[in-house]
């Protein structure tokens, strides 16, 4: 149900299908970030970001599943299993402020939380134990990230009709496996690796590609994230509420009235579609 609320094709190019840090890359107002572009200028003024992790892609369940595991070989070994789970994510959101979106923030909070549960019951920690930890929460930095439902589909659909741009944070190596893992690069004419995304970021995507706000889109799963920052620059936005970490529900508001509240995304395009026929609210003054 749809609910109102308050870098030309890469696959075409795969000298670019690179690590992003061997590819094309720009620093977007003080933001590091890297793109791939192939003189991008947006349809009639019309772009859509889209978000990776869990909006493209489901990605929260591979770490519950590195979790799950690494939990029963807790459990199997003796070991308070249900605290350290509590615990590991405590200390994973804790450690974002010091290690952000790195790679080894989510093995070293899994680490920490064992010799934290362990020293509040005057538990010995071995060495195979805290390394057998460490490789199941780093398991999940080796798996594929599946499709959403209905991913390819839809922006398919949307392609022909709109500029469509990735725009994903995170760790630069993870992004750029489950970029290339996905399959979808060739719908892009942008794709981008932020350590960040803020207002800057969408408002440097806008200008390089001569985008208009009031036309162009941002779909994600995270308000702070995705939506937020797009409505605060004048663009609109559609939320797919997902599963996803709490770091990523830090704002529990729209920034602005007027959000596309989504339940799925193979519904996009039936909002987006309709909205070529929509005056724009510059038209409407």
């Amino acid at each position: 149900m749809i609910v109102a609320a308050a870098e030309t094709r890469l696959k075409a190019a795969p000298e670019l299908l690179l690590p992003v840090s061997k590819a094309p890359h720009r620093v977007i107002e003080g933001v590091t970030g890297h793109g791939y572009s192939l003189g991008m200028r947006s349809s009639d003024g019309r772009l859509i970001i889209f978000d990776g992790d869990d909006t493209l892609w489901r990605v929260e369940e591979l770490y519950d599943a590195a979790l799950d595991r690494a939990q029963e070989f807790l459990r199997a070994d003796g070991f308070p299993a249900d605290e350290w789970r509590i615990r590991q994510r405590e200390r994973d959101l804790e450690n974002v402020r010091t290690m952000g979106m790195s790679r080894d923030r989510f093995p070293t909070s899994s680490e920490q939380a064992l010799i934290d549960v362990a020293k509040r019951h005057e538990m010995q920690v071995t060495d195979s134990l805290r390394s057998a930890i460490r490789d199941e929460s780093r398991s999940v930095f080796g798996a594929r990230a599946p499709l959403m439902p209905g991913a390819e589909k839809t922006l398919s659909s949307l392609a022909p009709n709109f500029e469509l741009a990735l725009l994903t944070k995170g760790d630069e190596s993870v992004q750029t496996k489950r970029i290339n893992d996905s399959g979808l690069v060739k719908y892009f004419a942008s794709v981008t690796i932020v350590a960040e995304k803020n207002e800057a970021v969408f408002r440097s995507l806008l200008r390089k590609t001569g985008a208009k706000r009031d036309r162009s889109w941002s779909v994600g799963n995270s308000l702070a994230s995705d939506v937020n920052p797009a409505l605060r620059i004048g663009m609109n936005a559609i939320w797919i509420d997902a599963h996803v970490w709490e770091h990523e529900r830090r704002e529990a508001t729209a920034a602005k009235a007027g959000v596309v509240v989504l339940e799925r995304l193979d519904q996009t395009p039936e909002v987006l579609l309709r909205s070529l026929t929509r005056p724009t609210r510059a038209e409407s003054a």
